[in-house]
Formats: structure tokens, C-alpha cells, sequence
């Protein structure tokens, strides 16, 4: 999916690279520097770093959106994970945190797998902008129409994650999240869970909607790893293949 590139300097840091599932949670599933992943449209198997163009969209929604709500809900997740992986007490707004990233991941999968980067035009008339005003007008948290109806559909897209998100959040607010740790065996992770309300966080944790915190017998995970090989449609990794069957 062609997108628009940015000037040279990209002198107002505007991301390119803008990740469905974060990079801090995929680093977490690393074994030296990689995860092994399923390539489901490739139909290959490979080791891929986080930073990997397999988990990235290019440009496919604008700049507020990716530094707006959707960083302030993955920080906020960040931190809750953070707790959760080093033992300590979890704070008691866990269920809305969890619930928000888990609904952010699937308005952004959403919009990955079915938005385009094909410009939108409308009937009215915009300004004459150079491509330095362009980005200055984005990296200000505004968008912008030019002479002829022309809008980048970037903006249309992060607006649609927005309601996607709020959607999500609607549908899911009465959710309570467990933290399971998985025993003999390790999660796998698709490019969105949608067949089921977990979010793994290591190979051995995830966030798993109407559980209860403790400990799961690998006959268990063997059912939610089958959960995220049928929700998948793009990716599945993990730290290694072998240990999640």
C-alpha cells in the first residue's frame, strides 16, 4: 500500500513506521534479538526483530492519532504490563486500562486491514500549501484540504480508529481481565485477537477477559493458542514455535 512520504529531514519527526501491536510488547516475546513468526500471507516462517515491516503500517493514519489517544492509552497499558511482569501489586484501574489497549489493537488491525492510503476528495475548495506547511499543520494536531478537494486519507482513517476505539471500549467495559500465567507451555500472539479477549504480554502472561488471576495448565493455553492461530490473518509470533504446542 503506497503512502505519503514525508520531506527529507522530516523536520517535525512525523512518524512513518506506526505499529498495530506496540513495539515494547513485542520485544517482550524476543529471544536474543528476534521472535519467531508465521508470515500468513507469505506462507513462510522467519525470524523477524520488532521493528520488522510485517508488524507496520506506513502512514495509514495521521500524526495526532498516533502521538494523541492512541500513545496515552499504550503508555497507560505499558504501565500496567510493567507491574504485572515484575510481581508488583496491579493498580485497580487494570480492567479499564486493559480493556482500552485491547480495543485500540482492534480499531488499529481494523483500519490496517481495511482502510487505503487513496486520498479523498471533497467539494470544497482548500489552501495552496507548501509541503513544509503540510507537515507543520499535522505536527500541530490539525489537518488540512488542498485547493482541489484533495484530503490525505491519513485524517479520515484516524478518525475512524477513533470510533472504532470508543466502540470497542463501549462494548467492552464491563470486561474483568485475569493474569494467567501459562504453565509447560507459551503463548502465541496473532496480529489481533479477535476470536477472544486475551492480550498476551510475555510468553508466559496474558491478560485473559473473564478470568480469574493464577495459573493455567497447558491444556488450557493449547485452547487460546488454537483461539489466536483462528483470529489470525496476517502474523503470528511468539518466542519460539516449539514451546507453545
Amino acid at each position: 500500500m503506497k503512502y505519503e512520504k514525508v520531506q527529507k529531514t522530516n523536520p517535525f519527526d512525523i512518524c512513518i513506521d506506526q505499529h498495530v501491536f506496540p513495539v515494547k510488547c513485542i520485544d517482550r516475546f524476543k529471544e536474543g534479538k528476534v521472535v519467531e513468526l508465521n508470515d500468513l500471507k507469505r506462507n513462510i516462517s522467519r525470524r523477524a526483530a520488532p521493528k520488522d515491516a510485517v508488524f507496520v503500517c506506513k502512514r495509514l493514519w495521521d500524526q495526532w492519532s498516533e502521538t494523541g489517544f492512541m500513545k496515552t492509552v499504550e503508555d497507560s497499558f505499558q504501565e500496567v504490563v510493567e507491574d504485572a511482569v515484575s510481581g508488583e501489586r496491579i493498580i485497580k484501574s487494570r480492567n479499564e486500562v486493559v480493556t482500552q489497549f485491547y480495543s485500540l489493537w482492534c480499531a488499529k488491525s481494523y483500519i490496517s486491514r481495511f482502510s487505503s492510503n487513496e486520498p479523498v476528495h471533497l467539494p470544497i475548495e482548500g489552501d495552496l500549501l507548501s509541503k513544509y506547511e503540510e507537515e507543520k499543520i499535522e505536527s500541530m494536531n490539525m489537518a488540512f484540504l488542498r485547493t482541489n478537494g484533495e484530503m490525505p486519507a491519513r485524517f479520515i482513517n484516524g478518525g475512524q480508529a477513533q470510533l472504532r476505539y470508543m466502540h470497542y471500549c463501549d462494548l467492552y467495559r464491563e470486561t474483568t481481565w485475569g493474569l494467567v500465567r501459562a504453565k509447560g507451555i507459551e503463548y502465541l500472539v496473532p496480529d489481533n485477537f479477535s476470536k477472544a479477549l486475551v492480550v498476551p504480554i510475555t510468553p508466559k502472561l496474558a491478560f485473559i477477559g473473564g478470568c480469574r488471576d493464577g495459573v493455567a495448565a497447558r491444556g488450557d493455553i493449547l485452547k487460546v493458542n488454537e483461539m489466536a492461530k483462528a483470529s489470525a490473518t496476517s502474523y503470528l509470533f511468539c518466542r519460539k514455535f516449539d514451546r507453545t504446542a
